[in-house]
């Protein structure tokens, strides 16, 4: 999104499950590829709080990686 950004989403597509796939880039590199399957902007920038989040409390990337993938909504 923002490139100014530390930590941002590039590359954003829906996908087959009604959400979106993206890749984070954090510092002008890109660190991962993400499947959401709740749709929405919103959802994607929810996402990326998630992972700096997941990054900063020493949650390794897979796990964030399987536990957005299937995350169905509130």
């Amino acid at each position: 999104m923002a490139e100014a950004n530390d930590l941002r989403a590039e590359d954003v597509c829906a996908n087959a499950h009604g959400g979106n796939n993206f890749t984070a880039w954090r510092a002008g590199a890109p660190i991962a590829e993400f499947q959401l399957r709740v749709p929405g902007k919103h959802n994607v920038l929810n996402a990326l709080a998630s992972i700096a989040v997941a990054e900063h409390v020493g949650i390794p990337r897979d796990i964030a990686q399987a536990t957005l993938r299937s995350y169905r909504g509130a």
